[in-house]
């Protein structure tokens, strides 16, 4: 894990800012998959709105109303409104948007609050 939930200096801009998800660095390529069952509720498109920032990206809702955000994706491999299994690749990780490398931001939201994704996987999931 590259960067933490919580608050942080932007890699970037320089700037003190909340991190709304964690940043974990894999080689451009690396398979990112669903962590359950769900439907893709947006996807954003490198350099197109807010893929400006974001890069390819693939949004998922799943059960318990739980919104997920996968950013910077080399590519992404569902389409809008697709419902995928859990464990089905949604994309790759790429270093699409801003961004200084290769890497996968984890966002996750539920009720319109960002939460740390770390608590919604097993201990040691991310080292």
């Amino acid at each position: 894990m590259t960067s933490r939930f919580g608050w942080r200096t932007n890699p970037v801009t320089g700037q003190r800012q909340f991190h709304t998800g964690v940043d974990l660095a894999a080689p451009v390529g690396t398979p990112v998959v669903a962590p359950a069952a769900g439907r893709v509720v947006r996807v954003d498109v490198a350099g197109v709105g807010r893929g400006e920032v974001n890069g390819n990206a693939v949004h998922l809702v799943t059960g318990g109303g739980l919104r997920w955000a996968f950013l910077h994706l080399s590519r992404v491999d569902v389409a809008l409104g697709q419902a995928v299994r859990q464990a089905q690749r949604l994309g790759r990780v790429g270093a699409t948007g801003r961004a200084t490398g290769p890497h996968l931001h984890l966002q996750v939201t539920w009720q319109g609050q960002p939460i740390d994704p770390v608590g919604l996987y097993p201990p040691g999931t991310f080292t």
